[in-house]
């Protein structure tokens, strides 16, 4: 999680190219942990998923289709 910190502390300040790595990477490490049976690291990474796409989305809203 370390690794992220950094990025994940200035989401705002990211691109979407930016954004879009941080969350394959997260996703890696989701796995990672997964594999490991590490549930406190994938909750952590869950978090942090959650965050980024909630950064993604407030950066690019998608229109509702009435």
């Amino acid at each position: 999680m370390e690794q992220f910190t950094e990025r994940l502390s200035r989401l705002a300040e990211l691109s979407d190219e930016e954004l879009a790595a941080l969350e394959e990477e997260l996703v890696v490490a989701f796995d990672a942990a997964d594999e490991a049976a590490d549930l406190d690291g994938m909750q952590s990474m869950a978090d942090a998923i959650e965050s980024v796409r909630a950064e993604k989305e407030a950066k690019n809203p998608v229109e509702e289709v009435a």
